[in-house]
């Protein structure tokens, strides 16, 4: 038994409960009950749901008001358990409130829950759409698809100024009544058939503004009850729009708390990983050696490839050998002439017709590299 509770009784635990009524010193009462039993959250909240499956319509307004005093205070109370059991048996609790004359109460309540973050947005507004929602059966598409919303404001508008008109015509009549024409003392005044002719006039107009001011009323009853009528269908259009609207907040909230998931366990895959190193500064220096053997390579390959008859080996084994012995000559030419400006010349490869195509070669091959490395 943790701290803070006592010996817990359901039996006397349920007959305490089904003693509330809506009264403040009853609804703390029972809210004391609750935390001192915060051990068994889960049978108390049992016990609540119980009651309220049972209970008349009064009685399950006092539940939920003690449900909201029990979350307003559960955390100071060290028993914030009591929001997760809570969270659990409110759907179908308030499911059972639909049509009845308490739902604006339970919605209020709910909205304060979800401004106060007792309960998460999300579950606030699923409860408030649960309980408000019309039944599918009730619902008909045509009406969906054909509703305008413009033809409720026109309909309000006509209303207000036609019960504005009954309303000045039947105070001007209460005017007219309570004058002295239909006083027993303006009777007794009638002194001729003049006085009694003009009095009857009086009285005829009277009982005629009467008979229209009450066709006036009836005509007002018939357009407020069009007007109810009016109102029921756009109850149903914007109850279906606020369903399929918290459906799509739902996926989007949802959809945005797996992205903040995936966030940070990549923010704390990159705390943990180690630091990557930096390139060497001699990169450029090994890829312009590494495309400068590939290039020999595919000249020999072409060299290779391009001898139809067999004798591409000989050949090329005799431009090489020539190709040394004009090397020797000028090594020769270059050492005998000394000088400055023969070590220039010394440094400078000779160059054929076949090496100038094989560079060519190369170049090409160079180019077409670096462009397949950009489209990488």
């Amino acid at each position: 038994m943790g701290k803070g509770s006592i010996k817990f009784d359901p039996k006397k635990f349920q007959q305490k409960l089904l003693t509330l009524v809506n009264d403040k010193d009853s609804i703390y009462g029972l809210t004391t009950a609750f935390f001192n039993h915060k051990d068994y959250a889960q049978q108390t909240v049992k016990i609540w749901i119980s009651a309220f499956e049972s209970g008349n319509i009064d009685f399950r307004l006092a539940l939920i008001y003690l449900a909201n005093e029990i979350l307003h205070n559960c955390k100071r109370k060290d028993a914030s358990v009591y929001k997760d059991e809570f969270k659990k048996v409110l759907p179908n609790a308030l499911s059972q409130l639909k049509g009845t004359n308490i739902v604006d109460k339970v919605v209020r309540v709910l909205e304060l829950w979800s401004d106060r973050k007792l309960l998460d947005s999300a579950v606030c507004s699923g409860l408030i759409a649960g309980i408000s929602a019309i039944e599918d059966a009730k619902i008909d598409p045509e009406l969906i698809k054909n509703f305008s919303p413009d033809s409720v404001i026109s309909a309000l508008k006509e209303f207000l100024i036609m019960e504005t008109d009954t309303a000045s015509k039947e105070r001007q009549l209460g005017c007219m009544i309570s004058s002295e024409i239909h006083s027993p003392a303006a009777v007794r005044q009638i002194k001729d058939r003049s006085h009694g002719e003009a009095y009857r006039q009086q009285l005829e107009e009277s009982c005629q503004r009467l008979e229209d001011l009450v066709r006036d009323l009836e005509r007002l009853e018939e357009r407020r009850e069009a007007l109810l009528s009016l109102l029921e269908k756009a109850h149903m259009f914007f109850a279906a729009q606020y369903s399929d609207v918290n459906v799509v907040v739902t996926a989007y909230k949802k959809y945005g708390e797996m992205v903040a998931f995936m966030r940070r366990r990549v923010e704390d895959r990159l705390v943990d990983s180690p630091e990557a190193p930096s390139p060497p500064a001699d990169t450029a220096d090994d890829f312009g050696a590494e495309v400068a053997v590939l290039s020999r390579r595919e000249d020999e390959m072409e060299i290779d490839s391009g001898d139809e008859n067999g004798q591409g080996a000989a050949v090329h084994h005799q431009q090489q050998q020539s190709s040394k012995r004009r090397h020797r000559k000028h090594r020769r030419h270059s050492g005998s002439s000394g000088g400055a400006g023969s070590v220039g010349h010394r440094d400078r490869a000779p160059v054929s017709g076949k090496s100038g195509n094989s560079r060519k070669r190369s170049s090409r091959w160079v180019l077409k590299l670096k462009k397949k490395l950009n489209e990488c």
